[in-house]
């Protein structure tokens, strides 16, 4: 019974590498050769292209279940693992010469697990990344031409949307102060009327009618002036009708953090790790250009196994 299945899981395996090399074969093909019609289409179980909805994730999902039928570098290594666990738990010290054998045995061991592994992942995403190249390759081109493009444009509407932005604004900022002003004088209109009324009450000969009549009038302009400072301040809000049924083209702000002092932020934040690297890579770029390591930084060795 044991042969029995064994046969026939090795000749699943078979099957799935046959199956395998058609799909890099014709479904992602080789590098050397142009693109042809049915290459994107999957192979069914009688070997025949066949064109499906889920075709492209269908034969991709096939090459990789094939590809990965058979991982012993996996298995060796998921082996390996508790093991090697069990001894760093073990030994959180090496403290004699006979320690450092046995950890060395496992660096060495540990090392040459991985490399395997490695050696077996390398060849398996080999056919992918070819169609990967093929597709970016493709798309790539196009894309960063329609990007610069549209870069240059991006700018000149924003140079535009500035401008219009501050006239607008300024003209807002006019009409603001005119409604502000007419407030004012309404106001001393309103208490002019109000004096007047209280002077006529007591026997004072004023023109109450009149006064009355010109607060009324000055509070009419007050008040259409503040709603036209309200239109205009809303009206520095720059947009574009969207020329194909779309949203509005406008601008919008984003939160940019300007560095005024980037030494007195390093000191703030503390030198984490992004900001190491960085700065290491800064000061290997500024040795390959000067000749010499930048003020502040310098090299060292260390060794390790």
């Amino acid at each position: 019974m044991l042969d029995r299945t064994n046969h026939e899981r090795s000749a699943e395996q078979t099957t799935a590498r046959i199956r395998a090399a058609a799909i890099v074969a014709r479904y992602i093909p080789a590098s050397d050769r142009e693109v042809a019609p049915t290459d994107n289409q999957p192979i069914d179980d009688a070997g025949e292209l066949t064109i499906t909805a889920q075709s492209d994730d269908a034969a991709v999902k096939f090459y990789a279940d094939a590809v990965m039928a058979n991982n012993p570098a996996i298995e060796a290594a998921l082996l390996q693992s508790p093991l090697l666990k069990a001894f760093i738990a073990d030994n959180p010290v090496i403290h004699t010469a006979a320690e450092a054998q046995k950890a060395a045995a496992w660096i060495e061991g540990t090392r040459k697990t991985l490399a395997a592994m490695e050696d077996e992942r390398k060849p398996k995403p080999g056919p992918l990344n070819d169609a990967l190249g093929i597709i970016n390759g493709a798309y790539r081109p196009v894309r960063e031409s329609l990007e610069s493009m549209l870069n240059v444009v991006r700018k000149r509407w924003n140079a535009w949307d500035a401008t219009e932005r501050s006239r607008r604004e300024a003209e807002a900022e006019r009409v603001r102060q005119e409604a502000e002003e007419a407030a004012r004088k309404a106001q001393e209109l309103i208490d002019q009327a109000n004096d007047a009324i209280a002077a006529a009450e007591t026997g004072v000969c004023e023109d109450v009618g009149t006064a009355i009549e010109d607060a009324q009038a000055a509070m009419h302009d007050a008040n259409a002036l503040d709603r036209a400072a309200a239109r205009a301040d809303k009206a520095t809000h720059v947009r574009v009708a969207s020329q194909l049924g779309g949203k509005a083209i406008a601008s919008r702000k984003r939160r940019v953090i300007v560095i005024d002092d980037p030494c007195a932020a390093i000191k703030a934040i503390g030198l984490t790790e992004k900001i190491a690297i960085a700065i290491r890579q800064s000061a290997e770029a500024f040795e390959e250009a000067y000749g010499e390591l930048p003020a502040g930084t310098r090299a060292t060795w260390e060794r390790s196994v």
